[in-house]
């Protein structure tokens, strides 16, 4: 079964729905630990997702640490330069 994406608060999540036990599982990505959920409805995904997404940045905020990586534009670079020689 492929991944879905769901969208908390700007933040993306991969979420797959594991037939050994009947539920959706998820995870967000681009975190410095482990933000985890799962339901088993869209409903209860949401807001699990939502509240584990709390529950994460409330334990990295209480540790002192930046809970998301920042993102590395240095691939877009070559694409940026193309671009703008197209348009200049």
């Amino acid at each position: 079964m492929k991944n879905s994406t769901l969208y908390i608060d700007g933040h993306k999540a991969t979420v797959r729905y594991d037939p050994i036990i009947g539920m959706m599982r998820g995870v967000f990505l681009n975190t410095k630990g482990e933000a985890r959920f799962m339901a088993s409805d869209c409903k209860e995904l949401k807001i699990a997702a939502r509240d584990a997404l709390e529950g994460y940045r409330h334990d990295c905020k209480r540790a002192g640490i930046e809970p998301f990586r920042r993102k590395n534009l240095l691939p877009l670079v070559p694409t940026l330069q193309k671009l703008k020689s197209l348009l200049h």
